[in-house]
């Protein structure tokens, strides 16, 4: 296990220098997902769809379709909030996509994202999440890793519950 972890991170770094060199902190959470790769980026890779898998977002209006660089998404969150972000890099027979977050509620700004989907055995995939940024204004650091984290785990138990 976890040497398919450190494959994974080790791949995720690989397929995006430019995001993991943005801001001076970062998140990296990965999970075992009981389905195959091709069932799991068909749901995590669709940058329109993140309200389909996400429990905090409840619905995403688009600029474009979601499957071209600069593609835009607005999530709208269940209290009303708004998360405008922009669809950096989607690569679909790699299963990676990237994306920066460019207006949000969130106590992070220069946030800068990529989600992988690799596979893993029969029925199993890794999904790794991870993302740089910088605290927004004085937030301290640990409030601005922890947000994050929040996000990450939301949507990995979701995952998790949602394929058993």
């Amino acid at each position: 296990m976890f040497r398919r972890i450190a494959l994974a991170i080790s791949l995720l770094v690989l397929a995006s220098p430019a995001v993991m060199a943005a801001g001076k902190l970062s998140v990296t959470k990965v999970a075992e997902i009981n389905t195959d790769a091709a069932t799991l980026w068909a749901l995590v890779g669709n940058f329109s769809g993140l309200h389909a898998w996400h429990p905090a977002a409840k619905s995403t209006d688009m600029t474009g379709d979601g499957t071209k660089v600069g593609d835009k998404r607005v999530l709208t969150l269940g209290d009303g909030g708004k998360i405008n972000e922009t669809l950096e890099g989607l690569d679909n027979a790699r299963r990676v996509q990237s994306y920066t977050i460019t207006e949000s509620p969130l106590p992070v700004e220069n946030y800068h994202s990529t989600i992988t989907v690799t596979a893993a055995g029969d029925k199993k995939s890794m999904f790794s999440w991870t993302s740089t940024f910088d605290p927004k204004g004085e937030t301290p650091d640990a409030d601005a890793v922890n947000a994050i984290s929040g996000v990450y785990d939301g949507g990995i138990k979701a995952l998790t519950e949602r394929f058993p």
